[in-house]
């Protein structure tokens, strides 16, 4: 019964969802984006507990005694929202565990926290940052940052590991943040640890790309985010490819 009334509500939402894809055209952004909200609050308020959304395993913690927390912004519950088998599920509660590389959600007891499958996930919204999978390319997997999209990417992987620390002659272990940089130029990523990292991608513009990064105080030591997404984001606007 439970399945019939879970493909109820799914057929319903699909159909509603393909007239609201054609009748874009024909009206305006403000008008499309509050048929869309409608569209999907009606669709989970409709599908209840039976919700795709309520699907992993139970969530473990580090079962070793870690200095820190591994959790991405806060060890709080974030209101957030998810993108899971293609359907989005704002107002999620959510966590993002760096050291497993795992978003977590609470299920609709409020008690029992779970993992949502990674291969499901194709993006999510936590305190501000946009997080996405990378579809088919193996040696870039898990969650990545979003740090700017244009005809480039710029990506951050954000991961916390587990080091060995003295406090007092007694041995600890602690949770170390590190943060790993890519760019994306026409659907390839690329590693970036360093200016000339940078120089290297951005070749055919070099000279204008640094000009303009030093024109605005974005120093790659003090701030790699702005200084990285300063030079790519630059980049697009004058380049042709």
């Amino acid at each position: 019964m439970h399945h019939i009334i879970k493909r109820f509500f799914t057929t319903a939402f699909i159909s509603s969802w393909v007239l609201f894809v054609k009748a874009q055209s024909a009206s305006d952004s403000l008008s499309n984006t509050t048929i869309k909200d409608k569209l999907i609050q009606q669709y989970h308020a409709g599908i209840g507990q039976q919700s795709n959304l309520y699907n992993g395993p139970v969530y473990e913690p580090n079962n070793i005694i870690v200095k820190g927390s591994a959790l991405f912004s806060s060890p709080d519950w974030i209101t957030g929202s998810v993108i899971y088998d293609g359907v989005p599920y704002p107002g999620t509660r959510l966590k993002y565990d760096m050291y497993k590389d795992q978003l977590i959600s609470l299920l609709y007891n409020n008690f029992s926290s779970y993992n949502l499958m990674t291969p499901r996930v194709s993006a999510f919204d936590i305190d501000g940052h946009h997080f996405i999978t990378v579809p088919d390319k193996p040696d870039m997997d898990g969650f990545f940052d979003e740090l700017y999209k244009g005809k480039s990417q710029v990506l951050v992987k954000r991961k916390m590991v587990v080091q060995n620390s003295s406090s007092l002659d007694k041995l600890e272990k602690e949770y170390e943040y590190h943060t790993y940089y890519y760019v994306g130029i026409n659907n390839q990523y690329y590693k970036v640890s360093s200016p000339s990292d940078i120089d290297g991608l951005l070749k055919t513009h070099k000279k204008e790309v640094q000009k303009y990064v030093r024109a605005n105080r974005s120093n790659f030591k003090k701030n790699k985010e702005l200084a990285i997404v300063s030079a790519v984001s630059y980049y697009d606007q004058i380049s042709n490819n």
